[in-house]
C-alpha cells in the first residue's frame, strides 16, 4: 500500500513539474544567461581520447579526494566518465588510489593484489567480483592500466584498487576464516556464518546469537599476529581494517539499516589517508546521493548522512564532487519483477526537469555545470519549486529539488540520454553438490532423539587451494509451514574425516542435508552416516543450477554405496 502511495505521488508531482513554465524553456532570459555562462559544452569522443579531460581540471586541482557519482548504476556514459576521470587523475595530478565505493571490499581483495603485486591472473582476480556484481568493459580496461602503471613504480606509489561497501556478516566470517592465525576451535561458528545465504540471517540469528557472533569476532582479531611494516603488512592491515567492520555490517544485513553503509565507506576512505602517507583519492562508482557534500536527495533517505557529507565535514575543500545528470534514456538494472536477471529499464524523460533543461542549451551531446560562486546558488533558489533533479533508483523514482545542488555538488556533468551500460560475462565461482531429504517417518524419528550426528569419511577435493573452505557440509531445519528453524555448516576440505553434530527442533519437519562446494572441480567422500547409520547416497540428488547461471560443461555424479563422486568442469570466460 505505501508504495501504490509513493508510486501516486510521484505521477502527480511529475505532472506538476510539467505544468511548470521553468521546463517549457520560459525561464528568464538573465537568469539563463548565467546557467550558459557555466556550462561548457564537450563531445563524447573527449571520453576516449588519451588527453586529459581538461574541463575538470578547475574543479579537481589541488584536492585530495575527487568522487564522480552516478545519477543511475548501469549507464553506458557514466562508466565512460568514470573511468576516464580516474585515469586522467592518477595520470596528470598524482591521485594513487581508486575507490570502487559500491563494490563489496572483500570482492577486490585479489583485484588489488593483481595490480599491486602482479599477483594472479586477471581472470582469477575478477571471479569473486564477477560473483557479487556485472563487470563493464570501462571497468576491465582501467584496471589493465592499473596493473601496467603498477610495473614502474617503487610501492609506496603504486596505485591501489579497492572497495569500500561493507560486507555482509557471512562474508566477514569467510574472510576471517582464510586467515591466517584463527584459532581451531573458532571454525565452526565461523563456517555456519560464512555458508548461511544473507537473506536468512535474520530468521537465523537473535539478538544473543548475534552478541555471541559479535564476541567471538572480536576474540579472533585480537589474536591475529602482529603484521610487519611492509608493503605485505599494509596489506594485512587493510583486511583486518575490513574486518573490524563486522557490527557495521549486522546492522546493515541483519537490521536493514541504510546509514551504516556510508559510515563504514567514509571509515575505510580514513584509515586509506592515514596508512598511506601522500595518498590521493578518486571515488567511483558511487551513485550520486552517496557523494553530495549536503542532502539533495529529499525522498527515500531524509536524515540519513552520506560518505560525502562525511568527507565535507572531515576534509573540507580538499572534497570535490562531481555528480552526474541525463536526459531520459535507458539504464541496465537488477531490479525487474522476477528480481533475478539484468533487464533494461526506461528512465522516463517528464521525471528529469533539470536534464531536459540542459539538454536544451547543449550544441553538444555532453556538458559540464560549473556549480561554484554565488550566481549558481542564486539560480537554482529562484528556480527550485519548478526544476527536478533525480533518479531512477531502479523502480519507483527519486525527485529532488533543485536548490540544494550547488551545495551537494561542486559541478555536474551531463551526459545526455542515456545508454545501457554493456557487461562483460565472467564465471562466477558456480555453486555444486548433492543434497538429501529425508522421508517424514525418518525425520520424525532423528527429532525424538533431539540430535543428529553426519560423519563424512574419506573426503577428498580438488580445487582452488586458496578457497578449500568452499567444500562443506550444510544442515536445514524447517518447520511444518516450511519456515527457517535452524541452520548449520562444517567445511569438509583438508580434512580426511568431519563430523558435524546438530541439535534437533522438536518442531523440525522438514530436514536438508548437503554437500556443497565453490571453486572446485572434483569431490570425492567414502561414506556418509547419520547417527553412525550409513546413508544410501542413491538418495541424493544433484542441486539444480541457479537461474540465469552459466551451464557446466560437465556434471557426473556417481553414487558409490554409502557415499559418492562427484566430477564438474566449468565453463570458462576469459575477460
Amino acid at each position: 500500500m505505501n508504495r501504490t502511495y509513493q508510486r501516486f505521488g510521484c505521477l502527480l508531482l511529475t505532472a506538476w513539474l510539467l505544468s511548470c513554465p521553468a521546463l517549457r524553456g520560459q525561464i528568464n532570459p538573465v537568469d539563463l544567461g548565467v546557467l550558459r555562462a557555466s556550462l561548457t559544452p564537450f563531445q563524447p569522443q573527449a571520453l576516449t581520447d588519451t588527453t586529459l579531460l581538461g574541463l575538470t581540471t578547475p574543479l579537481t586541482v589541488g584536492k585530495t579526494i575527487v568522487a564522480v557519482g552516478e545519477v543511475t548504476h548501469g549507464t553506458h556514459q557514466t562508466a565512460d566518465v568514470q573511468a576516464k576521470l580516474a585515469r586522467d587523475l592518477c595520470r596528470t595530478q598524482r591521485f594513487n588510489t581508486i575507490v570502487l565505493a559500491e563494490v563489496y571490499a572483500s570482492a577486490t581483495l585479489a583485484l588489488n593484489r593483481y595490480v599491486l603485486l602482479d599477483e594472479g591472473t586477471l581472470q582469477g582476480a575478477l571471479t569473486p567480483l564477477a560473483d557479487a556484481q556485472p563487470i563493464a568493459p570501462q571497468l576491465i580496461e582501467l584496471i589493465r592500466w592499473v596493473h601496467q602503471q603498477n610495473r614502474h613504480r617503487p610501492f609506496a606509489e603504486r596505485i591501489w584498487l579497492v572497495g569500500t561497501e561493507i560486507d555482509s556478516p557471512g562474508q566477514l566470517a569467510q574472510l576471517l576464516r582464510l586467515t591466517p592465525g584463527i584459532p581451531a576451535d573458532a571454525d565452526s561458528a565461523l563456517a555456519t556464518l560464512s555458508y548461511l545465504p544473507v537473506h536468512l540471517l535474520k530468521k537465523a540469528y537473535s539478538s544473543a546469537a548475534q552478541a555471541s557472533a559479535q564476541a567471538m569476532f572480536n576474540q579472533c582479531l585480537r589474536r591475529l599476529p602482529t603484521t610487519q611494516p611492509d608493503s605485505l603488512g599494509l596489506l594485512a592491515r587493510w583486511q583486518q581494517h575490513l574486518l573490524s567492520q563486522h557490527q557495521l555490517a549486522w546492522a546493515i544485513h541483519r537490521h536493514d539499516e541504510e546509514a551504516p553503509r556510508d559510515s563504514a565507506m567514509f571509515a575505510s576512505i580514513q584509515w586509506l589517508l592515514a596508512q598511506r602517507p601522500h595518498t590521493k583519492i578518486v571515488i567511483i562508482n558511487a551513485h550520486n546521493a552517496h557523494i553530495e557534500k549536503q542532502p539533495c536527495y529529499q525522498l527515500g533517505f531524509r536524515g540519513v548522512k552520506r560518505l560525502g557529507h562525511y568527507l565535507h565535514q572531515a576534509y573540507g575543500s580538499a572534497y570535490c564532487a562531481l555528480g552526474t545528470e541525463i536526459d531520459g534514456g535507458r539504464f541496465l538494472s537488477r531490479y525487474d519483477r522476477r528480481g533475478d536477471s539484468l533487464v533494461s529499464v526506461a528512465m522516463p524523460g517528464s521525471r528529469k526537469g533539470m536534464g531536459r533543461l540542459l539538454s536544451s542549451l547543449l550544441p553538444a551531446s555532453y556538458g559540464l555545470l560549473d556549480l561554484r560562486g554565488q550566481a549558481m546558488g542564486d539560480f537554482f533558489r529562484a528556480y527550485q519549486p519548478r526544476l527536478s533533479y533525480g533518479t531512477s533508483s531502479q523502480g519507483v523514482g527519486y525527485l529532488a529539488p533543485s536548490q540544494h545542488i550547488p551545495l551537494a555538488f561542486d559541478g555536474l556533468i551531463f551526459l545526455g540520454p542515456s545508454h545501457p551500460a554493456h557487461f562483460i560475462h565472467i564465471t562466477p565461482p558456480e555453486l555444486f553438490g548433492v543434497y538429501l531429504t529425508l522421508p517424514p517417518a525418518r525425520i520424525d524419528s532423528l527429532v525424538r532423539r533431539q540430535r543428529l550426528l553426519i560423519d563424512c569419511g574419506q573426503i577428498s577435493w580438488v580445487g582452488q587451494p586458496a578457497r578449500q573452505s568452499d567444500l562443506h557440509l550444510q544442515v536445514y531445519q524447517h518447520d511444518g509451514r516450511k519456515r527457517l528453524l535452524s541452520f548449520a555448516a562444517q567445511g569438509l576440505a583438508g580434512h580426511v574425516n568431519r563430523s558435524l553434530l546438530v541439535g534437533l527442533h522438536p518442531r523440525t519437519r522438514y530436514l536438508s542435508i548437503s554437500v556443497v562446494s565453490r571453486n572446485g572441480q572434483q569431490c570425492q567422500i567414502g561414506q556418509i552416516r547419520l547417527n553412525g547409520q550409513p546413508v544410501d547416497s542413491q538418495l541424493f540428488q544433484l542441486i539444480p543450477a541457479p537461474p540465469f547461471s552459466v551451464a557446466p560443461l560437465a556434471m557426473d555424479y556417481q553414487p558409490q554405496g554409502s557415499g559418492f563422486a562427484l566430477h564438474y568442469e566449468p565453463a570458462t570466460t576469459q575477460p
